[in-house]
């Protein structure tokens, strides 16, 4: 039995030819130490110093929400994107806008902290954590995936394995990053120097067995193993999203039936950092498995800095307030990650703050709460105890990040108050599960509705991720201490977790849902 596979955009054969009963006991895969990665090699002021209070630069006023700069939008699948955005852009087209863009360029370093902004959402104050606006070198990912990735990206292209193998969704965003950053390696292999790229229109835009993206197929190319569930027939006939930017940027993609897909990712093998038994690396010793959604120690690195930059600007603006930091999870990883290192980073701190003659507030309060955007709260609490032990934690629930679980038996309409939400069956609702989650990617009659009423307070968020977050979270916005809510008198920050390029597709699936 063979696995069909999918090639390149234009259907040549880039596919892999064999099946799961192909791979024998001989694992071959490549460990890497990610904590020993520099990521700040291109920094051009190096890296801060730990526990120590940054200087943070921050834009005011409301940073328009784009896609513009990123490599993985792409512009003609992304004209409802586009037009989204334009509605929150009222700016003049003289130098004041033009001052705004190249204030919006500067952030997009990664050595730079994502701005935070406050904003007014049903007359709560949010401190909203720009990661959207996060861009890595060269790779160019965004958002949440730029942190997971941080280290995987700081990789020089000399030392890059010689194939990434991952698994998941056909339009996931982790998929879309992986590629990004196998791409650029490619691209990039001379210390961030572009190779010569071809002149000719029509061989730039052609994918062939010869050439993936622009890049000449040769021992050194760097490749990108995905393994999916069958691809549904339409999205094979013509990709879309992030299916077709990762196919474009050189993936390889491994369909496989819904059976073989759960005996090598389901059960005992799914969710955990090791590739599954029996699966040969594809190119022995040189490849690195990254499972699905950087569930892993790959991610470390990342969460390490994102927490010095939330310690760093609650210690000068929080004035001793307790600050709850919340975000979508998937698989909760940044989430996870985050808890564990700003847990070890206030004490240094706070002992840094001692022995300073400063008026700064060194008494931290600090808590992650992460909002399940995929499964529920036991699920995301099994995902993060397994993540938590098989990465140095100490697999206590008690260290773990608080969870967001709604606070009425169904989830609410954005214009409707908690207390009189209307029952599954008494909408049209077609995603909303019992337990008052979503579920992940199926059209939701509520979530557009908290797209759009956060669109309206310009608040730009994904329909997977965003929506789903915010329209629980918003159960608890008026919520006491007593309701047993993580957020219930304390601030909140919300760490924007990008995803806006693939708005466009997921409009697409509610037209035709």
């Amino acid at each position: 039995m063979t696995n069909e596979k999918l090639g390149s955009v234009d259907g040549s054969d880039n596919g892999m030819d064999f099946s799961v009963s192909d791979f024998s006991d001989t694992m071959g895969w490549k460990s890497i130490d990610w904590s020993s990665i520099d990521v700040w090699r291109h920094a051009p002021n190096g890296p801060p110093k730990e526990g120590t209070v940054q200087t943070l630069e921050f834009l005011g006023g409301t940073v328009p929400f784009t896609t513009d700069s990123a490599v993985i939008a792409d512009d003609n699948d992304d004209e409802t994107t586009t037009n989204i955005i334009k509605e929150a852009d009222h700016h003049d087209e003289g130098s004041a806008l033009l001052e705004e863009r190249s204030l919006l360029r500067s952030t997009l370093s990664p050595w730079k902290p994502s701005p935070v902004e406050q904003v007014m959402v049903r007359d709560r104050m949010v401190y909203l954590k720009r990661d959207d606006l996060l861009r890595l070198e060269s790779s160019h990912v965004s958002g949440n995936k730029a942190r997971k990735f941080l280290a995987l990206n700081a990789l020089p292209s000399q030392k890059f394995p010689q194939a990434i193998v991952s698994y998941g969704g056909p339009q996931s965003n982790a998929m879309l990053a992986l590629a990004a950053i196998c791409h650029s390696k490619n691209n990039n292999p001379n210390n961030g120097r572009p190779q010569n790229r071809p002149n000719n229109n029509e061989d730039k835009d052609k994918l062939s067995n010869d050439t993936q993206g622009g890049v000449p197929v040769s021992s050194d190319k760097k490749r990108f193993v995905y393994y999916t569930k069958k691809i549904p027939r339409y999205l094979r006939k013509q990709p879309s999203g992030n299916l077709l930017r990762a196919l474009s940027l050189g993936m390889e993609v491994v369909e496989l039936s819904h059976v073989e897909y759960g005996k090598l990712f389901g059960g005992d093998h799914g969710g955990s950092p090791m590739a599954p038994a029996g699966l040969e690396a594809p190119i022995p010793d040189d490849s690195v498995w990254i499972p699905q959604g950087g569930a892993c120690s790959v991610a470390i690195q990342g969460a390490k800095v994102l927490a010095d930059e939330i310690v760093s600007y609650w210690t000068q603006h929080g004035r001793g307030r307790p600050l709850s930091v919340c975000m979508p999870g998937g698989t909760c990883t940044t989430a996870l990650l985050l808890e564990r290192e700003i847990r070890t980073l206030i004490p240094v701190v706070a002992a840094d703050g001692a022995t300073a003659s400063t008026t700064t507030d060194y008494n931290l309060d600090i808590e992650v709460v992460v909002i399940p955007c995929v499964g529920d709260d036991a699920y995301a609490r099994r995902q993060m105890l397994a993540l938590d032990l098989a990465t140095g934690g100490t697999g206590r629930t008690e260290d773990l990040p608080k969870i967001l679980r709604p606070l009425s038996k169904y989830s609410t309409r954005m214009n409707e108050s908690s207390s009189s939400s209307s029952s599954p069956s008494q909408s049209n609702n077609k995603g909303k599960k019992t337990d008052g989650y979503f579920s992940f990617g199926t059209p939701d009659e509520f979530l557009l509705d908290t797209f759009t009423e956060m669109k309206e307070q310009d608040v730009f968020v994904d329909l997977l991720y965003g929506a789903p977050a915010w329209n629980l979270l918003l159960q608890h916005w008026c919520a006491m201490e007593h309701d047993d809510s993580p957020i219930a008198g304390r601030q909140v920050m919300y760490v924007h977790s990008g995803g806006l390029e693939g708005i466009s597709s997921q409009l697409t699936r509610y037209k035709h849902a």
